[in-house]
This record gives C-alpha cells, sequence and structure tokens, in this order.
C-alpha cells in the first residue's frame, strides 16, 4: 500500500501520512481520531499491529496472507 492509498483509504491527507512517516521511530504527534483512522486503514489492508508482549518477539507489524 502506498501513501496515497493509506491516506484515501483513512480519510486522510496525504501530508498527514507523509509526516507521520517521516517521524521514523520517534513518537507520532497527531490526533487520536487520525491515528485510529490510520490503524483501522492498516488492517483493513490485511496488517496486524504486534504489540511487543513476551511471545511476540519485540513491537512490529505482521501481513496476514490473503
Amino acid at each position: 500500500m502506498d501513501q496515497q492509498a493509506l491516506a484515501d483509504s483513512a480519510k486522510i491527507g496525504i501530508n498527514t501520512v507523509r509526516n507521520m512517516e517521516g517521524t521514523g521511530a520517534e513518537r507520532i504527534r497527531v490526533r487520536s481520531d487520525t491515528l485510529d483512522a490510520v490503524i483501522d486503514a492498516l488492517k483493513a489492508a490485511g496488517v496486524v499491529i504486534i504489540d511487543g508482549g513476551p511471545n511476540d518477539g519485540g513491537p512490529g507489524v505482521r501481513l496476514i496472507a490473503k
């Protein structure tokens, strides 16, 4: 999924996606509803967000094969 597709799916501006990606590992500073929209769009695309619990091997993301 490219930035434009994510922005479209989350119904946010592409500059917001670019700014979020541009923070790297730093803490993301966006409104909670914007972050929720991005997470929902990623989940709808088959991405699983891993919280990094002891059985997960650390935080990250995983793509579910469809």
